[in-house]
């Protein structure tokens, strides 16, 4: 019970690393979740109806297609933009995205 103290700074020490490894997949999966949102807009399902005149079957298919290409596109258009910023560096959108995903590599 000697070391007491310094279990307590190892414990505390590896809580915070834990959490800011943790926090990429947050920042990714917030990213996601816009690209969600912005894949499955208003402007989304007025575009598919245009396209389809009338053929709900149609409709379907053509709504899938242009929200899963919109949701490609806001995800290729933020890998390069700053989304994590803490004091001492930036973190890219694919920064995050492969820390994220080294993360999950070694569960």
């Amino acid at each position: 019970m000697q070391n007491r103290g310094a279990i307590k700074f190892f414990a505390i020490l590896f809580a915070l690393v834990c959490l800011f490894q943790l926090s990429f997949t947050f920042i990714t999966s917030r990213v996601a979740s816009n690209a969600k949102d912005y894949a499955n807009s208003e402007i989304t399902a007025n575009l598919a109806q245009e396209l389809s005149k009338g053929d709900n079957l149609l409709e379907g298919y053509y709504h899938d297609s242009i929200t899963k290409a919109r949701e490609v596109y806001y995800l290729d258009s933020m890998s390069n933009q700053v989304v994590f910023n803490i004091l001492i560096r930036k973190y890219t959108f694919k920064e995050c995205k492969d820390s994220s995903k080294r993360c999950q590599d070694t569960k």
